[in-house]
């Protein structure tokens, strides 16, 4: 699965800001209130998630995305291995409950 498949896949979805859209990164911000479309974007792609907002994160997860920042408790991470890739999906709510930070990281094995 390539980024540019997920990014079409989320297009109808109101879009708060768009900061960065790389082959191998992505960093949207969207609205809270359209989280469920989201999630079942991500569930589709992706599965269940690994780590959802309220359990805590795992050592391996906080380990395979420390470099974007890491994942913490109050967060929600999606993990899946690919044949070629591992892709993982983070969602970080903001202290305003508006908004949500949306981070896909493509990781080439």
């Amino acid at each position: 699965m390539e980024m540019k498949e997920i990014i079409e896949r989320c297009r109808e979805f109101e879009i708060y800001q768009q900061r960065m859209v790389s082959d191998n990164y992505a960093e949207i911000v969207m609205y809270t209130k359209e989280i469920f479309k989201w999630s079942a974007i991500f569930n589709k792609i992706l599965g269940d998630p690994v780590s959802p907002a309220g359990i805590n994160p795992t050592s391996e997860d906080m380990r395979i995305t420390k470099e974007y920042g890491g994942i913490f408790t109050a967060q929600t991470l999606y993990k899946k291995d690919f044949p070629d890739n591992t892709i993982i999906t983070m969602f970080w709510p903001w202290q305003d409950s508006k908004r949500i930070t949306v981070k896909v990281v493509i990781l080439a094995k």
